[in-house]
C-alpha cells in the first residue's frame, strides 16, 4: 500500500496467463536485473524490469502515446533497436502456471521519458524493485 492506503502492486499465480503476441518495436528498457537463482520452467532466467511499450494508433506502427510497466518477466528483454517478441509481456511460466506480478501505474503518471527515468530515483521504485526482487515462489 502507498502512504494513501492504495495498492500498489498485483501478483497472480496458477493460471494461464500466456497469449500470442507479435514482434513489437520501440520497447525503452528503463531498468532490468536478473532475479537471482530464479527460471522458468523452460529453465530461462526470470528479471525484474521497468520499461515503456508503444501504443500504436492511426496508421500502421504509428505510435500515439506509451505505456509504461514495472514487472516480472521471463521472456528476455527488448534488444538494442527496441524490438520485443515476448509472448506475454509482464508474466512468467513457472511449473504449476503462469505467475504475474506488476506494479500497479497510472497511465498518465509519466510525461515523458525523462519523467520515468526521474521516478526511478524515489523511495516508491526503489521499494516496488526490493520488493519484486525479493519475491520467494514455492509453487
Amino acid at each position: 500500500m502507498d502512504p494513501t492506503g492504495n495498492p500498489v502492486a498485483n501478483f497472480y499465480s496458477g493460471a494461464d496467463l500466456h497469449n500470442i503476441a507479435v514482434p513489437s518495436p520501440g520497447h525503452i528498457m528503463y531498468d532490468a536485473q536478473e532475479l537471482p537463482g530464479y527460471t522458468n520452467k523452460f529453465g530461462e532466467p526470470v528479471y525484474f524490469q521497468f520499461e515503456s511499450r508503444p501504443v500504436y494508433g492511426g496508421a500502421p506502427w504509428e505510435i500515439t502515446g506509451r505505456t509504461y510497466h514495472v514487472q516480472m518477466e521471463d521472456d528476455g528483454l527488448p534488444d538494442a533497436s527496441g524490438m520485443d517478441g515476448g509472448n506475454a509481456y509482464g508474466t512468467v511460466s513457472m511449473s504449476d502456471g503462469d505467475i504475474r506480478f506488476e506494479a500497479i501505474i497510472d497511465p498518465g503518471a509519466f510525461g515523458d521519458d525523462a519523467a520515468a527515468r526521474a521516478w526511478m530515483q524515489t523511495d516508491m521504485y526503489r521499494q516496488l524493485k526490493e520488493m519484486m526482487l525479493s519475491l520467494t515462489y514455492n509453487g
